[in-house]
């Protein structure tokens, strides 16, 4: 498959790592035209970059399998994805934005 089609969403895994549990998604692939804007964007700050990536990663994501500590499901918003660990914010966008092998070999 070469062409992004419409409706096209992938499931993606972050491995656990100390001192966080492995995340489970599904999310839709970015168009190449969401891509270039969200590199090309203003992100001259820490909260500029944070909030162009909550943004994207909000509109890409489907499903996950964060729960709370009662263990009921928390919905994916821009104020939940700022509190995600940077390190997952950077898997999750390079999955969404096609940088991730396991999400081209999907």
């Amino acid at each position: 498959m070469l062409l992004i089609e419409d409706g096209l969403t992938l499931d993606g895994t972050i491995e656990a790592a100390a001192p966080y549990q492995a995340l489970h998604f599904r999310f839709r692939p970015a168009l190449a035209e969401a891509v270039y804007e969200f590199i090309q964007g203003r992100k001259d700050t820490g909260r500029q970059r944070l909030a162009a990536t909550t943004a994207i990663l909000h509109k890409h994501l489907v499903s996950w399998d964060v729960t709370d500590e009662r263990d009921a499901p928390v919905p994916i918003t821009p104020e939940v994805l700022k509190r995600v660990p940077r390190t997952h914010l950077d898997q999750l966008l390079d999955y969404v934005t096609g940088y991730t092998d396991a999400a081209a070999s999907a």
